[in-house]
């Protein structure tokens, strides 16, 4: 069984596995500035601490291994997501030598939605990281990256705030049940995300909502102002959220500006509930390249990527039709790209899970076995498509 508090216990401050104290709380019920700016100090110490013991360079003078700032990134998080640790380092160091700023970005958006309940201490590490640029500067920012990308590619991960963010995005009943939230307050909506079943979609639309969608917007609720990550954080301390939740909460929506940041309002509740989760080892083969990134890196969000699965896509029209495949791109990620080396498990997370994987394919929610998917299509046909795509590009 893992233990999803341990990472944090080796930073030995009980305080961020606790509710804040009062004294650590504002007049407006939030945890204060000055709290924030001593977890922030705790996880750079920390985290200048571990990159320095591990010997790594602070720079190799090598030519770039890859040139292209979005198939090396989409190459980067997938190498984390399958344990490559090899190649995770390449990348890293390709990604700070081509747009450091935005690999630090993506590095932080990788621990929110692949990393998860598999290691809080990363994920708050990697968010600190990401406030700091002359401190990483200083540290070596090539050094820096490699380092949290090694370590999140050896962590056990968890894709739960994404899988439930999927309820709400592809859910066909998503604007329907929003309608009659869209003129609640945020007592009301407070109320409904506190009593309603754990990962419901009504639950993740009036959480999503009670920050509102006009920054963080999603493709089926409409715009609206909301309270802001003032009212996410009002709700993690009226339920008694550990600490380390209202930081990854107020820190991953104002340095990452991302919708992800939203379910770990919930993930308190889930990891005090489930604080030993059984995990779940997949075996995952050695990667085919094509040219110098790995054929996975050529996903729907890359030009080459998305050419190629345009492609796939008209071959393959008459099987994906007959299978009911709404989404052939969100297909290819259930069986490649989002591929975890090992993952936590549970009874609860399992479910969401599921349910996500069938609304992002089909449609609907449907029983599914992930073998039966591998049937659809012949995934290793989509590689004749991509190496076309690379040549052409």
């Amino acid at each position: 069984m893992f233990d999803i508090w341990e990472s944090l216990v080796a930073l030995r401050q009980p305080c961020l596995m606790r509710a804040p104290s009062d004294a650590a709380i504002g007049g407006d019920r939030v945890v204060s500035s000055s709290m924030f700016r001593s977890v922030d100090e705790l996880l750079w110490e920390d985290i200048e601490r571990a990159t320095l013991e591990s010997g790594l360079p602070p720079i190799r003078a090598e030519v770039l291994y890859t040139g292209d700032k979005w198939l090396t990134t989409s190459a980067l998080q997938k190498c984390i997501r399958r344990g490559h640790v090899d190649l995770a380092e390449r990348y890293a160091r390709s990604g700070v030598q081509i747009d450091a700023d935005h690999t630090f970005r993506r590095l932080a958006i990788i621990a929110l939605e692949d990393v998860g309940l598999g290691d809080l201490k990363l994920i708050a590490a990697t968010l600190a990281v990401l406030g700091d640029k002359r401190r990483r500067q200083r540290l070596g920012e090539e050094r820096l990256a490699v380092y949290l990308a090694t370590q999140m590619s050896g962590a056990v991960k968890s894709r739960l705030a994404c899988e439930m963010l999927s309820l709400v995005e592809y859910d066909p009943n998503s604007k329907t049940l929003a309608k009659p939230l869209y003129d609640l307050d945020e007592e009301s909506l407070c109320g409904i995300v506190r009593t309603n079943e754990f990962g419901s979609s009504k639950q993740l639309i009036s959480l999503w909502l009670l920050h509102g969608t006009g920054r963080l917007r999603s493709r089926k609720l409409r715009a609206i102002a909301g309270a802001g990550q003032g009212g996410l954080l009002r709700l993690l301390t009226m339920q008694g959220a550990p600490l380390i939740f209202h930081y990854i909460v107020r820190m991953g929506l104002s340095r990452c500006r991302d919708s992800l940041a939203i379910p770990y309002v919930l993930l308190g509740r889930y990891a005090d509930a489930n604080p030993l989760s059984p995990t779940i080892a997949e075996r995952i083969p050695k990667p085919e390249m094509i040219g110098p990134y790995p054929s996975f890196a050529y996903d729907m969000h890359t030009r080459s990527g998305r050419f190629a699965l345009q492609q796939a896509e008209a071959s393959w029209k008459a099987q994906l039709s007959a299978a009911g495949i709404r989404s052939c791109g969100n297909l290819i990620f259930a069986l490649e790209g989002g591929c975890l080396d090992r993952r936590l498990s549970g009874a609860c997370s399992e479910a969401i899970r599921e349910k996500a994987i069938g609304l992002e394919i089909f449609g609907r929610e449907v029983s599914i076995a992930d073998h039966c998917l591998a049937n659809v299509v012949q995934i290793s046909n989509i590689n004749k498509f991509r190496r076309r795509a690379a040549v052409s590009a």
